[in-house]
C-alpha cells in the first residue's frame, strides 16, 4: 500500500488546480421551523475563484422536483435567503439542499437537509407517516379472505341425511 500512494498522488496532481477552484459550502440547517413563519437560511461559500451563483433547492417530498431559488450575497462569501412559508405549508416536513457554481463551471452541493414543520395541522395519515390506515386495510383484507376460506371449507350443505326412496 505504501508503494501505491506516491503513484496515486502523481496521477491526481494534474487535477489539483481543478479541485482547488471547486466551491466549499459551509451550512448547518435548522431541525425545525414554525408553521406559517418564513425561514432564513445562511451559507458560507468559498472557492479559489469568483462564485457565480448559489442556489437553494426545496421540495416537500422525495418524489417531487425541487423548487430552485437564488441565494443573495450578504457579504464576502456569505449568502442568504428567506424562504416563503407557502413553499412548505400544509406539510409536516420538507427537504432542501444548496449548490454553488464558480465562473469556470466548478460546482458543489450540500447533502439534503430535512426540516420539520412545527405546529402544522396536517394529520399523520395525510402526510404519509401514519401506520393506522394501512394496518386497518390489511386486517380487513385478511378477514375477508379468511371468511371466504372458512365458507369454502365448510363442506357445503344440502344433504339432509335421509334415505332415498
Amino acid at each position: 500500500m505504501k508503494r501505491i500512494l506516491p503513484y496515486l498522488f502523481l496521477c491526481l496532481a494534474p487535477f489539483s488546480p481543478l479541485l482547488a477552484n471547486r466551491p466549499v459550502i459551509a451550512h448547518e440547517g435548522p431541525p425545525s421551523v414554525a408553521a406559517g413563519q418564513p425561514l432564513r437560511l445562511i451559507a458560507r461559500v468559498s472557492a479559489g475563484e469568483p462564485i457565480e451563483s448559489v442556489n437553494l433547492h426545496l421540495t416537500q417530498s422525495a418524489g417531487s422536483a425541487p423548487v430552485s431559488q437564488p441565494m443573495n450575497p450578504v457579504s464576502s462569501g456569505i449568502y442568504s435567503i428567506t424562504v416563503n412559508p407557502n413553499l412548505f405549508s400544509g406539510t409536516s416536513s420538507f427537504r432542501y439542499y444548496i449548490d454553488a457554481h464558480t465562473a469556470s463551471g466548478q460546482w458543489a452541493e450540500t447533502n439534503w437537509v430535512t426540516v420539520r414543520v412545527v405546529g402544522t395541522d396536517v394529520r399523520e395519515e395525510e402526510s404519509g407517516g401514519g401506520w393506522k390506515r394501512p394496518v386497518m386495510i390489511g386486517a380487513g383484507a385478511v378477514a375477508v379472505v379468511g371468511g371466504g376460506i372458512a365458507i369454502a371449507n365448510s363442506g357445503g350443505g344440502g344433504g339432509g341425511g335421509g334415505k332415498r326412496r
